[in-house]
């Protein structure tokens, strides 16, 4: 509850973050090292003693999601948010199309529904329930509640104080960024108050 209220702010600040060259070839770097072809031209392998399930696999995920072009994407939103939000279009007979990348400012997880049941004051919700082990995701733009399969949540897991979302590998440096900001802000500042001064004399 505690972490939910500045999401939004740490989001932000990596958003500013990535302004920096140093910051933004390190994202790169860890993108094109996560995505790197093998010797066949492919991303990932598929290992299958049946051919059938193989071939649905790699029509699933080369020729609907298409891994080759969304991937690295996928990574570097990972690594720079710690979470990445896509929505899958799935059909009943034929399964997963597609995929669409959400906006992770505007997504929710919620887990047990513990948000809904602080807000009506339900106590009598227990672990034995059927809809306390659900998760659902909340697009707030949109007003839309999704169920937990009609959304694919990538999450960095590391700090459980960021839980249930992921830690961005930003993180640690948030700090030491704010303080090359204000820096770099003061010396500015500076120099703007003593050009004055120096101009007559």
């Amino acid at each position: 509850l505690n972490y939910e209220t500045t999401r939004i702010g740490s989001y932000s600040d990596f958003e500013a973050m990535e302004f920096y060259p140093t910051i933004a070839a390190a994202l790169d770097i860890m993108m094109e090292e996560s995505t790197t072809l093998n010797d066949k031209g492919r991303i990932l392998n598929v290992y299958s003693d049946s051919n059938r399930v193989k071939g649905i696999i790699e029509d699933l995920f080369f020729n609907r999601l298409d891994l080759h072009t969304t991937l690295p994407m996928w990574t570097r939103n990972t690594c720079k948010y710690g979470d990445n939000f896509l929505f899958l279009n799935i059909d009943e007979k034929h399964g997963i199309l597609g995929g669409q990348q959400m906006p992770n400012y505007e997504m929710e997880r919620r887990e047990n529904d513990l948000f809904n049941m602080i807000a009506n004051r339900n106590d009598n919700l227990t672990d034995d329930s059927p809809s306390s082990d659900k998760v659902k995701f909340i697009w707030r733009t949109g007003n839309v509640e999704f169920n937990s399969w009609q959304i694919a949540h990538f999450r960095l897991l590391g700090d459980d104080r960021r839980l249930p979302y992921g830690t961005s590998m930003l993180e640690k440096a948030r700090r030491i960024w704010k303080q090359l900001q204000l820096s770099e802000d003061a010396m500015l500042v500076y120099r703007v108050t003593r050009a004055p001064e120096r101009r007559v004399y």
